[in-house]
């Protein structure tokens, strides 16, 4: 949530103590489909298998009632 007030952006976390150092993420999606359809990008992380081309023709054919897979 972000902080007017403070001018920051303000997360709350699952443990007590995070030790100093500690790499926190934040996960956008559960799939490359899903980070395509929210927030309009194809995932590149290295973890994921991108999508395709062909899978995005596909993704905006469904958007407009088109869906082929």
């Amino acid at each position: 949530m972000f902080d007017n007030e403070r001018g920051v952006l303000s997360l709350t976390i699952c443990q007590d103590v995070v030790p100093a150092g500690t790499e926190l993420s934040v996960s956008y999606g559960s799939s490359t489909v899903d980070l395509y359809s929210t927030y309009g990008f194809r995932c590149a992380c290295g973890g994921c298998t991108p999508l395709t081309d062909d899978d995005i023709r596909r993704l905006e054919g469904f958007s407009y009632g088109n869906w082929d897979w």
